[in-house]
């Protein structure tokens, strides 16, 4: 009988944290309380997302990657806010966790 050898690669997880997003306001919002993300080091520097709305910035650091996902959670909020009447029972679970931690500056 041969005896045949079987290799496998293994891929390492991503480095993954959790961290919080506080203090910088992006454009018209400030955050009113502080947001939990997961900050994940990847091939080209980092990713930032959450568990709730599953929105995602990604940057060569960390500090770029939050500000790119701020970005990203406020276009998705004005989307929601522009067609509240109609969102499913999901996705205004978006709309009140987005809104919970970001206020419109006036």
């Amino acid at each position: 009988m041969a005896t045949r050898k079987i290799s496998a690669t293994i891929t390492p997880r991503r480095s993954q944290r959790k961290d919080t997003i506080e203090k910088p306001n992006c454009r018209n919002y400030r955050i009113v309380q502080s947001i939990e993300v997961t900050v994940e080091l990847v091939e080209d520097g980092y990713l930032v997302s959450d568990v709730v709305t599953r929105q995602y910035g990604v940057g060569k650091t960390k500090a770029e990657a939050k500000e790119d996902y701020l970005r990203t959670l406020i276009d998705y909020l004005e989307i929601l806010i522009e067609h509240r009447e109609r969102l499913a029972e999901d996705i205004q679970q978006h709309l009140a966790f987005i809104t919970s931690h970001l206020q419109l500056i006036r």
